[in-house]
């Protein structure tokens, strides 16, 4: 996936840097319990497999709950990868600085921030708790409106995964979608052990040709786990240190470079986590042709 940075929010121009290719979910299992034989299962598997939603925790979805305000900017936040990379604040930022009706403390606060700061269009006045109109939908992911739906209407959590990933099927039937996206393509097995487990992590090179790609650092990857309710639980690269240099790694056309790394199930303080059931979602970041790429993939483990 390409990362920009931007201030301004633009589905046809954004989201040309954000579309991967779309996988199935791992091994055929399905994390979402709740939405099977839904008429959006599908468009919720694809937003899930994107890292694009989380669902509401212990592995449900709730497809048909009414989204809210502050589920909509969160999901815009994801969807457009938006950050605070550009911007440099005289005061530590706060939701209510862009929100007047937010909450500093909730969790939606950091998304409401980001949100505010890259002058997402909607209004000031919103109640992060009440269910967003089909208006503000739209104006908050800059699409067109359909004329024969009222726009005080509200939404469904399926309704609007369905739409995004329509925007994003219209964008890559039109030849939005960059290229570069598709130059490389990452996949992650796992083969687990009752103490420990071994990540095998593939960068891909898609291409028709040998291609050199560059990191910034010793670091070459990184990878974070979530619990059921969707809560990161531990970050490899948080306990590791790396160092600054510039790594060129050549993959020849159509091969791939591996990187193997293992896991004893414990968190940052060395404490193994509980039994249940995890996402572990493997990045990385590199430079190819000026241009910074990301890829991912992820996998689905139970804790025993």
């Amino acid at each position: 996936m390409l990362k920009r940075k931007t201030r301004k929010i633009s589905l046809a121009v954004v989201m040309v840097a954000l579309l991967t290719v779309l996988q199935f979910p791992v091994n055929g299992q399905e994390f979402f319990l709740d939405i099977a034989n839904h008429e959006y299962e599908e468009d919720i598997n694809r937003m899930y497999e994107e890292s694009y939603v989380e669902g509401v925790g212990h592995r449900q979805y709730k497809p048909d709950l009414l989204l809210t305000n502050a589920q909509a900017i969160q999901l815009a936040v994801n969807v457009f990868d938006m950050n605070l990379d550009s911007f440099n604040f005289v005061k530590e930022p706060l939701a209510t600085d862009y929100f007047l009706e937010a909450d500093n403390d909730a969790w939606y606060a950091p998304a409401f921030i980001i949100a505010g700061a890259n002058t997402v269009k909607v209004e000031r006045t919103l109640v992060p708790s009440e269910p967003v109109t089909r208006q503000n939908f739209y104006h908050i992911f800059n699409l067109v409106e359909d004329s024969g739906m009222n726009p005080q209407d509200n939404l469904t959590r399926g309704q609007a995964a369905n739409i995004i990933v329509k925007s994003l099927d219209y964008l890559k039937s039109e030849g939005y979608i960059s290229e570069m996206s598709k130059s490389f393509e990452a996949s992650l097995d796992a083969e687990a052990a009752p103490d420990a487990i071994e990540f095998i992590f593939d960068i891909h090179n898609q291409t028709e040709s040998d291609q050199v790609i560059t990191f910034s650092s010793s670091q070459t990857f990184d990878f974070n786990v979530y619990n059921s309710d969707g809560e990161q639980v531990y970050n490899w690269a948080s306990v590791r240190s790396f160092l600054m240099m510039i790594q060129e790694v050549s993959i020849e056309k159509e091969a791939y470079v591996r990187y193997v790394t293992p896991w004893d199930y414990t968190d940052a303080s060395g404490e193994k986590l509980p039994v249940g059931t995890y996402k572990v979602v493997f990045t990385s970041q590199f430079m190819f042709e000026e241009e910074q790429v990301e890829v991912s993939d992820e996998v689905i483990i139970d804790i025993q």
